[in-house]
Order: C-alpha cells, then structure tokens, then sequence
C-alpha cells in the first residue's frame, strides 16, 4: 500500500509530501481470467473510444495527405480499389488497436478489483511479478536517498536535495 505523508525537513520550517511504500502490506495475488471475464470488463467501451479517437486522427490526416498528392490516382476503377483497400486497412488497424486496449485495460481492471475484493478499497500499488525485483530496487533507493537527506547537516543539502 502506499500513502502520501508530509515530512518535516530538518533544521528548516519547510516540508515536503513523499509517496511511501509500506513493505509489511505487499502481498502476493492470484487472478485467473477467463475470456468472458475480459468481455463484460468496462474497458471495452472507453478503449473503443480511444481507438476511433486515434484512428479518425491518424487515418484522416492520411487521407487527406492520400487526396492531395494522389489526385488523379483516385479517378475510375483504380480509385475504387484504392479507397476499398484503405477503408478496410483503417477498419482492421482501429479493430486491433481496439482489442490490445481492451485487454490491457481490461487485465489492470481485473487486477485491481481483485486486490480490493480482497484485502478492502485502498491506494494499492500493483506490481507485476517479473518488474517486482526493479521496483523494490526503486523504492530501496528512494529510501536511501531520503535517510541520507534527512540526516545530512542543513549545508549538505543543496548538494543531496534531488
């Protein structure tokens, strides 16, 4: 879990707010999804969204970069195969671009609604077995770093303050 929590700097009137990471309430999870779980997630809709957001941005700017340089191109029987073939390219990369949000979001959904389903609501910091090793590198050097900056005389701070 983690908290926000104003510290005192010493020998100064200022203070400061720093994230802190309890280590006694780290706990390791089991989440096991199938793909129904993924398709009644909320995440569909705002991921849907996202994607026509990014693919009308993308693909119309194309389009119309397409239209200017491509003018006679787009006459006749070639034309039509070329809008076809863009039209269902655009549809196929908005349709993928929607599945790999909705997973994503869809499994971060999951994970945190089971770690509050089981252990209450709270500011959980959910890490992923294979980054553990790196965040808890992270945060033992935060660490350090804040112990050396609290404990150094108030003329070494300019040097240490990050």
């Amino acid at each position: 879990m983690t908290e926000h929590v104003e510290r005192v700097i010493p020998g100064t009137v200022f203070s400061r707010m720093e994230l802190e990471f309890k280590e006694s309430t780290s706990a390791q999870h089991k989440l096991e999804l199938s793909l129904k779980d993924l398709l009644t997630d909320r995440a569909w809709r705002s991921s849907l969204f996202i994607s026509l957001l990014v693919c009308a941005g993308v693909f119309g700017l194309t389009w119309g970069l397409m239209v200017i340089t491509l003018k006679g191109a787009l006459q006749g029987d070639r034309g039509t195969l070329i809008k076809a073939s863009y039209a269902a390219v655009s549809i196929a990369v908005c349709a993928i671009l929607w599945f790999v949000l909705t997973v994503k979001i869809g499994l971060s959904n999951k994970k945190r609604d089971a770690v509050e389903k089981e252990r209450g609501k709270g500011n959980w910091r959910l890490v992923d077995e294979k980054d553990w090793d790196k965040f808890i590198r992270m945060i033992n050097a935060a660490k350090k770093q804040r112990e050396e900056l609290y404990s150094s005389p108030p003329s070494d701070r300019d040097k240490t303050r990050p």
